[in-house]
């Protein structure tokens, strides 16, 4: 449950900043300002976590761990995004028209 509130509150943080600052620039700044100490804050959460080995729960925490410098470079440009989200509901009507389409010749 902790994790997931830490996620929350960065999903928050972002929506804040998003509506407040229009410029890149503005964003990353705000971001390294307020969502850098909820991520260090999360990930030191984690490291004390001392999960069963081979539970979903230990896997978790080694897939995020295993991820976290590429989870950290969003902050590095206010012009990404936190979640991959949009761009997944692009990609979702061609990959559900896909197979409809495979024998439309």
């Amino acid at each position: 449950v902790q994790g997931y509130l830490y996620i929350n509150k960065l999903f928050l943080i972002e929506k804040r900043i998003r509506e407040k600052h229009k410029s890149a620039d503005a964003v990353r700044n705000a971001r390294i300002k307020k969502e850098r100490p909820v991520l260090d804050a999360f990930f030191a959460w984690l490291d004390r976590q001392k999960p069963v080995k081979g539970s979903r729960f230990d896997k978790a925490v080694i897939y995020i761990r295993n991820r976290k410098p590429y989870l950290l470079t969003y902050l590095e440009d206010g012009r990404c995004s936190l979640s991959n989200n949009l761009t997944e509901q692009g990609y979702k009507s061609f990959v559900i028209g896909r197979k409809n389409w495979l024998f439309s010749d």
